[in-house]
C-alpha cells in the first residue's frame, strides 16, 4: 500500500540521514588529528563494478613522528558486476594465460582458497596439479574468498561486518539492502 511504501521510505532516509551525519562527525574528528595535514581527494576506485577500494592519503607535518594511519580507505563501485565479467581473481589468474611459466603457458584459474595466504594471487594450471603464485598481492576490492564480503587492500584482508545498507534506486524510491560494510571504511 501507499502508506506502507511512504513509510519504508521515510525509515530508510531516516537511517541514510543518520549515517550521513555518522560519517560527516567520524571524518572531522579525524581531521583535527594534531601533526597531520588535511586528508588528500579521494583516488579512483580500484573496480568498476563488484566492490572495489578508494583510498585518500594525509601527510606527516611533524617529521614523520605523527600517531595514527596516513592513508584510509572506503568502498567503491557497490553495483553488480554483468554475470559475463566472470570471477575478479579468475581475471585475475587468466591475465597471464600468455604468459610464460617455465617455459609454458598454462590457462589458469583460481586455485583452492589458502587461508595462510589470501591475498596473494594463487592459481592452478586448469586440469594439472600445479598451482603457482603468480602475484604476492591480488588487485584491491578482490574478495578474500568466493563465499565471503572480506576484501584485499594492499595484500592484506579486511573482515568486513555486515549492516543494513539504504539504497536510493531513483528520485522517489528508497529500499534498504544488506550491504558489506567495514568500521575502517570511512
Amino acid at each position: 500500500s501507499l502508506s506502507r511504501r511512504l513509510l519504508s521510505t521515510l525509515s530508510c532516509l531516516s537511517f541514510l540521514g543518520f549515517l550521513l551525519s555518522f560519517s560527516l562527525m567520524t571524518r572531522s574528528d579525524e581531521d583535527r588529528d594534531i601533526g597531520w595535514d588535511a586528508w588528500g581527494s579521494w583516488s579512483d576506485c580500484s573496480r568498476t563494478c563488484g566492490g572495489g577500494a578508494s583510498y585518500s592519503l594525509r601527510r606527516c607535518l611533524n617529521g614523520g613522528s605523527c600517531e595514527g594511519k596516513n592513508i584510509r580507505y572506503r568502498t567503491c563501485s557497490n553495483t553488480d558486476c554483468p554475470a559475463e565479467s566472470g570471477d575478479f581473481r579468475a581475471q585475475q589468474c587468466s591475465a597471464h594465460n600468455d604468459i610464460k611459466y617455465q617455459g609454458v603457458t598454462y590457462e589458469w584459474v583460481p586455485a583452492p582458497y589458502d587461508p595462510t595466504a589470501p591475498c596473494s594471487l594463487q592459481c592452478q594450471a586448469k586440469g594439472r596439479g600445479l598451482t603457482v603464485e603468480l602475484a604476492p598481492k591480488v588487485l584491491d576490492g578482490t574478495r578474500c574468498r568466493a563465499d565471503a564480503f572480506d576484501m584485499c587492500i594492499s595484500g592484506v584482508c579486511q573482515v568486513r561486518d555486515r549492516i543494513i545498507t539504504p539504497i536510493l534506486s531513483d528520485s522517489t524510491h528508497c529500499h534498504c539492502v544488506h550491504k558489506a560494510h567495514n568500521k575502517m571504511f570511512r
